[in-house]
C-alpha cells in the first residue's frame, strides 16, 4: 500500500508540473500577443510611409498663446504619450483663444467668426478732416495738386515740399488785388490801374478820370462790389429804410442818401457859435480860436443837427478819406450805387492851413474825387451820411 501511495504522488507531480508549464505559456503567449496589439496601435509611422499629419495640444496652445508655429507630423509621439500634449488640458487651450475686437480688424477682415469695423477712409482736397480709419498708401500731392513747390513760399516747407515763390505777386498781374505789374505791359502797372480808358486817352498815356464829364463810365474803369439797400436786407443791416442808400462792401460802410445844404458845424452836429470863444465867431484871429473847433451837441443842451440827428442816431459825417475810398470803390457816376454825387460833401475833417487857420473844412466829390475845401461856417456844401 505504501508503495501505491509513492506511485499516486509522483503522478501528481507530474500532473502538477504538466499544469504549470501549460499555464506558463498560456501567460507568456497572452503576454506576446498583447505587446503585439501594442507594438501595432503606435501611431509613429513605420519607415519608409508617409509622414503622420498632426500637432500636438501642445502645439495647439502655444499658437493659440503666443503665435508660435511648430512643424507639422515631426512627433514621435504614441498611444502611450500624454493626449493632453504635455500636460495642457482642453480648458487650458480654451482659455488662450483670444477675445476678437471688431475694432481693431479692417472691415473686409473676418476672423475667427468676427468682421472688423474698421472703415478705410479716404482724404480730401476740399477740408482738413482727417476721419479716423484706415487709409490706403497715397501721397498729399495726390490728394491735392496744389501742393507744389510753385504754390508755397520761400523758405517755408509744407508735408515736405519746399517753396520756390518769392515774396509778392507775379509782375504783369491785372488783378486789382495786386501791386506789381511791368513796364513793359503798360496798362497793367499801379499807376494804371485805377484810371479809366476811352479811345483819345488810352491808359498807357495816363487814361481819363472815371466821372468823365458826367458821360459813360470807361468799360475799363476800377470798382469794387457795392450793395444797394432795400427791404430784402434790411436796409444793409440798418433798418433805416429812409436813409440807407448803398453799402460798399470792400469798407463794409453803408453811406446815406444825400440831403441837405447847410453849414459845417449843422452836418457834423458841432454847437456854433462855440460860447468859449471870446467873440463868439470863427474867424483867424486868433488862430485855432475854440469857436472854430467841434463841441458836439447832445441833444439835452441843445438839439442834435446834421448826420447825428438822423434815423437811429448812429449815422455820422464822414471823414475826409471815407470819402475818397468811396470814390475809389467805384461810387464815381453810378447812380446804381449813390444818386447825385457830383457836388462837393462835407467831411468831418477839418483844413489846416499855411497860415494856422482852422476855419475850413474839407470837402471832397463823390463823382470824381475832387477834393477842396470851405469855410465851415458857409451853407455851401451838401450832406451825406456814413456808418
Amino acid at each position: 500500500m505504501c508503495y501505491n501511495l509513492k506511485i499516486m504522488s509522483k503522478q501528481n507531480h507530474k500532473k502538477f508540473l504538466t499544469n504549470f508549464i501549460k499555464g506558463s505559456l498560456t501567460v507568456i503567449i497572452s503576454v506576446l500577443i498583447i505587446y503585439g496589439v501594442v507594438q501595432a496601435g503606435t501611431i509613429t509611422p513605420p519607415s519608409g510611409t508617409p509622414v503622420a499629419q498632426f500637432y500636438t495640444l501642445t502645439d495647439i496652445f502655444n499658437r493659440l498663446d503666443t503665435n508660435a508655429t511648430a512643424t507639422v507630423g515631426d512627433h514621435s509621439f504614441t498611444f502611450a504619450d500624454a493626449l493632453a500634449g504635455g500636460g495642457k488640458t482642453l480648458t487650458e487651450i480654451y482659455n488662450a483663444i483670444p477675445t476678437i475686437n471688431p475694432a481693431k480688424l479692417l472691415s473686409d477682415t473676418t476672423y475667427l467668426g468676427v468682421t472688423g469695423t474698421i472703415a478705410t477712409q479716404t482724404l480730401s482736397a476740399a477740408n482738413d478732416t482727417v476721419s479716423a480709419g484706415y487709409y490706403d498708401a497715397t501721397t498729399l500731392s495726390a490728394v491735392d495738386t496744389d501742393l507744389v513747390a510753385g504754390n508755397i513760399k520761400s523758405g517755408s516747407t509744407i508735408f515736405g515740399v519746399a517753396g520756390n515763390v518769392s515774396a509778392g505777386y507775379t509782375y504783369g498781374s491785372n488783378d486789382a488785388n495786386y501791386v506789381l505789374g511791368t513796364a513793359t505791359a503798360p496798362g497793367t502797372a499801379l499807376y494804371h490801374l485805377y484810371s479809366g480808358s476811352i479811345a483819345d486817352y488810352p491808359q498807357n498815356t495816363g487814361g481819363i478820370e472815371d466821372y468823365n464829364n458826367a458821360g459813360a463810365r470807361p468799360a475799363d474803369a476800377y470798382a469794387k462790389t457795392w450793395t444797394t439797400c432795400n427791404v430784402g436786407n434790411s436796409y444793409c443791416g440798418t433798418n433805416d429804410a429812409t436813409y440807407a442808400e448803398a453799402k460798399d462792401e470792400s469798407t463794409g460802410l453803408v453811406w446815406s442818401t444825400q440831403f441837405g445844404v447847410n453849414t459845417w458845424f449843422w452836418a457834423n452836429n458841432c454847437l456854433y457859435p462855440n460860447l468859449l470863444d471870446a467873440d463868439g465867431v470863427c474867424d483867424n484871429t486868433p488862430v485855432s480860436e475854440p469857436a472854430c473847433k467841434c463841441v458836439k451837441l447832445d441833444g439835452i443842451n441843445g438839439a442834435k443837427t446834421g448826420c447825428e440827428a438822423i434815423g437811429d442816431g448812429n449815422w455820422r459825417l464822414p471823414y475826409q478819406k471815407e470819402i475818397m475810398q468811396a470814390y475809389i470803390d467805384g461810387s464815381y457816376n453810378n447812380p446804381a450805387i449813390l444818386a447825385n454825387t457830383n457836388f462837393a460833401h462835407w467831411t468831418s475833417t477839418t483844413t489846416f492851413s499855411s497860415a494856422g487857420s482852422t476855419a475850413s473844412a474839407v470837402t471832397v466829390r463823390f463823382s470824381n474825387g475832387n477834393t477842396s475845401s470851405a469855410a465851415k461856417t458857409t451853407a455851401s456844401s451838401r450832406v451825406r451820411c456814413v456808418r
